[in-house]
């Protein structure tokens, strides 16, 4: 993948597209949303029932709207911001800037706030035009990310790839995505009602967090995992077999929920769907021995790739997980004890998705910014932390037991923590500093060694 130093081209060559960080308002957005309305809602809502606190429509209200802004707000906007940087690498084609970026990332916080808002205030009657305003925009910000993306993905003077395709798919869901909000929000101002059905709802959480973000972290992951790991090429075909199979078994699980179909039909799109995450596993070779071990560089964190080979597992647990709740969904003696705190969405949400972005970042930022990232035992601990927050989720989500609330509730304090970690990290990277230590550190003919454990 064909990246630019921001460094030596921004103050040459201020006007030129290879020059621009558009990815910073879009990630720096993201943390923010994800320590207001996500992460730290999430968390919070979890001490009431622990507390013995009874919320009564605020519990599913605040859990929707706080899902809404994981979604759309942290792991959308941190993936739109990657994507409108590295796809018109991956093309070696200009994009315009900086109004499409402005206007996809002002469409898109207009209309996490206004869903919010619009969903767990209920004193006032402003929640059908607080609405009626996040749908809208929300339908403009995906659309336009789409159109943006998708153009750019046509022109270019390289040869189309196999991870072209997942991003083309994913965009496809974006669509699919905002028209499920659209009939969402249609209902609940028809109904005079905040809160969502449990079916719909699940719809559009399989299109959003499945179909949009998790396919494009599939085209991302195939372009540029073999390459930072130093992994054998791809199995292609077993890819594109991975790709049917995945968004299959998404399609048969939206239209499950939108038309309230057999749970046969959802138990076989879960299945069909948790082979193609095996299948992906299996063509990317994540697990397969080195071609060699890779050539040193200096601005990254050493254990990055740990991140990136837990979330693939993580991925495949939460597909499991799904399995088993459809199971119990048919035969319920054979399903989970219990299901609480919407475990397996949290798995690929946390697990999956969000460890995902940690790692990818903490490989692609440096490299953005030609910058050091000096905080390797920050990201040690934040390994660790979100790792323990996914394990408690299932724990306490599966599994009957008296502390169960308590694990939920230390589980959201773990990701909230790790997030807050993350975006110390993330602060790190963009401070000038980081830019003139990886000046000095390449001034070296002979690349700086930093002891393994202690690598960053």
């Amino acid at each position: 993948m064909c990246t630019i130093s921001n460094l030596d081209h921004s103050v040459n060559n201020p006007n030129l597209w290879s020059a621009q960080r558009t990815y910073r308002p879009f990630i720096i957005s993201s943390l923010f949303v994800a320590l207001t309305l996500g992460f730290t809602t999430g968390a919070a809502i979890l001490f009431f029932p622990l507390l013995g606190l009874n919320l009564g429509n605020a519990w599913p209200t605040h859990t929707q709207s706080h899902g809404t802004a994981q979604i759309f707000g942290w792991a959308g906007l941190f993936v739109m911001g990657i994507g409108f940087h590295v796809v018109p690498r991956i093309r070696n084609n200009p994009m315009s800037f900086p109004w499409p970026q402005r206007f996809v990332l002002s469409s898109m916080l207009i209309a996490i706030v206004t869903r919010f808002f619009g969903q767990t205030i209920t004193s006032y009657d402003i929640n059908d035009s607080l609405l009626a305003v996040s749908t809208a925009c929300l339908a403009l910000g995906l659309g336009s990310f789409a159109l943006f993306i998708g153009i750019t993905l046509l022109k270019g003077k390289t040869r189309h790839s196999s991870a072209e395709l997942w991003i083309v798919v994913s965009l496809a869901w974006g669509i699919v995505a905002a028209g499920l909000d659209l009939m969402i929000i249609y209902r609940l101002i028809g109904s005079g009602s905040e809160i969502i059905s449990t079916q719909i709802n699940g719809a559009l959480i399989e299109a959003s967090l499945l179909g949009f973000i998790s396919n494009f972290i599939f085209g991302i992951s195939l372009r540029v995992i073999p390459s930072f790991l130093n992994l054998p090429s791809p199995k292609l075909n077993l890819n594109r077999c991975s790709l049917v199979c995945i968004n299959i078994g998404i399609a048969m699980v939206v239209l499950t929920h939108t038309n309230d179909l057999s749970d046969w039909l959802l138990l076989v799109g879960e299945v069909i769907k948790s082979v193609g995450f095996l299948t992906y596993i299996l063509s990317l070779r994540l697990y397969s021995r080195k071609k060699s071990p890779g050539k040193y560089i200096a601005n990254i964190y050493g254990r990055f790739e740990w991140f990136l080979q837990v979330s693939f597992f993580w991925l495949l647990v939460g597909g499991l997980l799904e399995v088993w709740k459809s199971i119990g969904n048919t035969y319920s003696q054979f399903g989970p004890p219990v299901d609480l705190g919407a475990p397996a969405i949290h798995v690929v949400g946390l697990g999956f998705i969000t460890i995902m972005i940690i790692g990818m970042s903490s490989r692609m930022l440096p490299m953005f910014e030609a910058a050091v990232s000096p905080k390797g035992s920050l990201m040690d601990t934040i390994l660790v932390f979100i790792n323990l927050s996914v394990l408690l989720r299932i724990i306490s989500g599966t599994i009957n037991f008296d502390l169960t609330w308590t694990g939920l509730a230390l589980s959201g304090t773990l990701g909230t923590l790790s997030i807050s970690l993350f975006g110390l990290v993330v602060w790190a990277v963009f401070r000038s500093s980081s830019s003139e230590k990886y000046v000095e550190l390449t001034r070296y003919k002979t690349p700086l060694k930093i002891p393994t454990k202690n690598s960053n």
